[in-house]
C-alpha cells in the first residue's frame, strides 16, 4: 500500500491573525527529491524538536513519505519550482508566529531553542542570527557580541542587508501577512530567473513596510561553508543587479558597477 501523498501546489491561504493558542517558533524547511533523508543527523534533530515543522518536498519521482515522521512535521510534496515557491507553501502551512529558515543541508545548533524562543517579540519583523560552517567557524569574519536593529530604508540598511544569508533569518508570519508579504518567486535556487537574491528583497520589503529586522547573538544553524553567492558567475551577477535595482532605486546600477568593480579587484588580490 502506498503511503506516500500526491504532489501537490497548495493555494496560498488567506491573510489571517496568529493567535496566542499558536506556537511562538516553527521549522520551516525546502528540498528537492527527498534530498533531506541523506542528511541524517538534521532529520533526527527534526524528529525529536519540540515544535511544529513544515518540509516542502519538491519533487518529480521522489516523494517524501509523511509516516517516516512524528506528527509535529508536517510534508508537502509538491510539483512546484524554486526555492521561493517551496518557503511560501511552508509558510502558508506552518502553525507559528515565528518561522526559522531552513534548507535541507544544514543542521540546528545544540540548544540553540531554548534560549532563542524566550528573545522574540512580536513586534520584530525579522531576526537573524549568527551562522557557523560544519568546520565549526562563524558563517562570516566578525558577528557582533550585542544586539542591534535596523529600521527604516537609509541607504547604511539597505547595504547591511545585502549581507544577511537565509540561513541566519528568522521572519515573523504574522507581519508577513498582514502585509501579505512573501518570498518573490523570480528570485532563489531553481526559480528559473534569478538563481539567488530572495532573502535579501524580502528583508527589503520588511523595512519598506515598516518593519524592524533585528540581530540576536545566538548561534542557531550549522552550514557547510559554501553558497549560492560563494562562486559569482554571469546568471548570478544578473541577478545581483536585479536585486541593486530594487533595493537602491534609482542608484541601482551605479550600486552595481561599484560592486562589480570590488569584486575583481579582490579576485586580481587574490
Amino acid at each position: 500500500m502506498n503511503n506516500q501523498q500526491p504532489l501537490v501546489n497548495l493555494a496560498p491561504t488567506p491573510p489571517q491573525s496568529i493567535t496566542s493558542s499558536m506556537e511562538r517558533l516553527g521549522i520551516v524547511l525546502s528540498t528537492t527529491e527527498s534530498r533531506l533523508m541523506e542528511n541524517t543527523l538534521f532529520v533526527d534533530q527534526l524528529r525529536t524538536v519540540n515544535l511544529p515543522v513544515v518540509i516542502v518536498n519538491q519533487c518529480k519521482s521522489r516523494m517524501l513519505n509523511p509516516g517516516t515522521f512524528p506528527p509535529h512535521v508536517q510534508v508537502v510534496n509538491s510539483n512546484s519550482k524554486g526555492l521561493s515557491a517551496s518557503r511560501n507553501l511552508a509558510l502558508d502551512a506552518l502553525q507559528a508566529e515565528f518561522a526559522m529558515l531552513c534548507d535541507d543541508d544544514i543542521m540546528l545548533q545544540e540548544g540553540c531553542l531554548d534560549q532563542l524562543i524566550p528573545q522574540l517579540q512580536s513586534g520584530v519583523a525579522m531576526y537573524f542570527t549568527p551562522l557557523h560552517t560544519t568546520e565549526g567557524h562563524p558563517w562570516r569574519r566578525h558577528y557582533p557580541e550585542a544586539p542591534f536593529y535596523l529600521r527604516g530604508l537609509s541607504f547604511a540598511n539597505r547595504k547591511r542587508i545585502q549581507k544577511i544569508n537565509s540561513m541566519e533569518q528568522i521572519v515573523n508570519r504574522n507581519f508577513m501577512r498582514e502585509n501579505q508579504l512573501r518570498f518573490n518567486e523570480s528570485f532563489g535556487a531553481g526559480s528559473g530567473k534569478y538563481p539567488m537574491g530572495e532573502e535579501t528583497l524580502l528583508a527589503f520589503e520588511l523595512l519598506k513596510c515598516g518593519g524592524q529586522l533585528q540581530f540576536l547573538p545566538i548561534p542557531t544553524r550549522i552550514h557547510p561553508p559554501v553558497s549560492t553567492a560563494t562562486h559569482l558567475n554571469g546568471e548570478k551577477y544578473r541577478a545581483i543587479r536585479a536585486i541593486h535595482r530594487r533595493v537602491f532605486s534609482p542608484f541601482g546600477d551605479l550600486v552595481f558597477v561599484a560592486f562589480f568593480l570590488k569584486t575583481l579587484l579582490f579576485k586580481r588580490r587574490r
